[in-house]
């Protein structure tokens, strides 16, 4: 991917009207485990001593990576970790989100505090339309659309990140990053082995401050002409071309928690919208793959402009 990294205008979406692949695809089976837990038969030493109330609060600002490996201690840590409100909840509705943030490596840089906020906001974190998914690099829901196009959700490879920003690998390497499982991701491009991506965010802030501002840092001495139109292309919105399938690789399905309800609730998509995705110059209708909660699919759908018509043969046709 690194060597490969070129320049293209990413137009048009070419998804088909199927399910979107993403790391929730790309994971191992979960494991079945029949047999019932045994009572523990150790303590979890001084933390069995905190008030309950507490201990919680302890747990709550923890990492995802910390908070796993405490459980993993003995059976009573895992019994105070698995009844912990909010790892709880994220373990029941959120568990391809956890298990994905566990096997890309992302898990040091997340907390549970911050998993959990970000079930409990339907909205993308960069447009502010409803998102159906979470970027899994910086814990962001995000919405279709930005997942595909914004700069922000595109991470890089180590070797690109280190040309294209001019900074030491080994500066990357303490930036939030995450290994790409090998797999298929949208649009049907497919990750043959395990790849480092960096944050394109915190690269690019990295970069700013080491070099002192962003226009020294663009137009570093050491920097080839190509790698700076890159990095100008990303900004202006240029996606690479086969860098695409590397913000699905990094986001998972999620559901959102309504807090007036106490009830988690899946994000919906239009089916009327979902049959029609192109303008008729060929360009991603903007309301395509667009996702509603309940209460807002119920609102779309009274000005929806495909409402009552459904596709046969590829003519419209009004519905009886």
């Amino acid at each position: 991917m690194g060597q490969q990294f070129s320049v293209h205008r990413y137009r048009f979406l070419s998804f088909d009207k199927g399910p979107v692949s993403t790391l929730d695809e790309n994971l191992p089976p979960f494991p079945r485990i029949s047999r019932r837990r045994r009572p523990p038969s150790a303590s979890a030493g001084s933390l069995d001593r905190l008030p309950t109330e507490l201990l919680h609060q302890t747990l709550t600002h923890l990492d995802i990576r910390s908070l796993i490996n405490l459980r993993l201690t003995n059976r009573r840590t895992s019994e105070i970790v698995d009844y912990h409100p909010q790892f709880k909840a994220i373990s029941a509705h959120a568990r391809n989100a956890l298990r994905g943030i566990l096997a890309i490596g992302t898990g040091r840089w997340i907390t549970c505090a911050t998993l959990y906020e970000t079930l409990c906001t339907s909205q993308c974190g960069y447009c502010g339309t409803q998102g159906g998914y979470i970027y899994l690099i910086t814990c962001k829901r995000v919405c279709f659309k930005c997942l595909s196009l914004c700069r922000f959700c595109h991470p890089l490879p180590l070797d690109t990140a280190a040309i294209v920003f001019s900074l030491d690998v080994s500066i990357l390497r303490t930036l939030p990053h995450m290994t790409a499982l090998p797999g298929t991701y949208a649009p049907s491009e497919t990750i043959t082995e395990p790849v480092i991506l960096v944050d394109f965010d915190a690269a690019k802030t990295a970069g700013t401050q080491f070099h002192g501002t962003y226009k020294h840092m663009v137009y570093h001495e050491g920097l080839r002409c190509l790698d700076r139109l890159v990095l100008l292309g990303i900004e202006r919105g240029f996606v690479a071309e086969d860098a695409r399938s590397a913000s699905f690789a990094a986001a998972s399905r999620v559901p959102w928690f309504n807090k007036k309800t106490r009830k988690f609730e899946d994000l919906s998509f239009c089916d009327e919208c979902l049959q029609h995705p192109e303008e008729a110059d060929g360009r991603a209708r903007s309301s395509w793959r667009v996702q509603y909660t309940e209460a807002s699919l119920v609102k779309h759908k009274r000005t929806c402009r495909f409402q009552g018509l459904r596709l046969r043969s590829g003519t419209l046709i009004q519905r009886r």
